[in-house]
């Protein structure tokens, strides 16, 4: 299960950059003409709609996960990596520290996988 949610949080933070880069005008044809978003070859109605559904079976496994403690970790780095792509990788220095936290927060998670 844990590897699941893993999984989707990172293919939908992926994803999630990937289309706000698109929005914001970060990608362009100019600079990322290779990118599917900005070649035409995927619909941005596309993206958002495989985000919802990703995210909605993300939250409705989350429900599965054994412990209340873990539960909450698992959602607020959820939380974390979508605040990021959709408002905070403009802002320099709150990106670089919303990063820093994720990244740390593999190993918090641990420590309340095992109680510690």
């Amino acid at each position: 299960l844990g590897a699941v949610l893993t999984a989707i949080v990172t293919a939908a933070s992926m994803v999630i950059n990937d289309y706000h880069d698109f929005a914001r005008g970060v990608d362009t044809a100019e600079n990322k003409p290779h990118k599917a978003l900005v070649s035409g070859e995927v619909r941005p109605e596309s993206v958002k709609f495989a985000l919802k559904w990703g995210y909605a079976l993300h939250l409705t496994l989350l429900c599965l996960v054994e412990t209340r403690a873990m539960r909450l970790w698992v959602l607020a780095n959820t939380l974390l990596t979508y605040s990021y792509s959709v408002h905070l990788k403009p802002v320099t220095g709150v990106k670089n520290a919303v990063c820093a936290v994720i990244v740390a927060s593999a190993v918090g998670l641990g420590a309340v996988a095992t109680g510690s």
